[in-house]
C-alpha cells in the first residue's frame, strides 16, 4: 500500500502558444502514441472541461520518455 504503479511515461508541463490545440501538442509530445488517447490524458490530467485551452495556459502533457 502507498506505492503507485511504474508510470510508462514522463509528464512535461508547457504553456499553449496561440492557434495551439491539445491535438498539436499531443502530436508533438507523444508522435508514436494515438493523438485522441493523449488529448484524452491531458483533458483528465488537467482536470479541464473539454479540449479547448487559451494562449498562455498552463498544460501538463504526458509525454513519451
Amino acid at each position: 500500500a502507498g506505492e503507485s504503479a511504474p508510470v510508462s511515461s514522463s509528464v512535461v508541463d508547457v504553456n499553449v502558444a496561440a492557434g495551439e490545440t491539445l491535438w498539436d501538442l499531443a502530436v508533438r509530445y507523444a508522435p508514436d502514441r494515438d493523438p485522441r488517447d493523449v488529448v484524452t490524458e491531458m483533458v483528465e490530467l488537467n482536470n479541464l472541461r473539454s479540449s479547448v485551452v487559451q494562449a498562455g495556459q498552463s498544460i501538463s502533457i504526458p509525454a513519451e520518455g
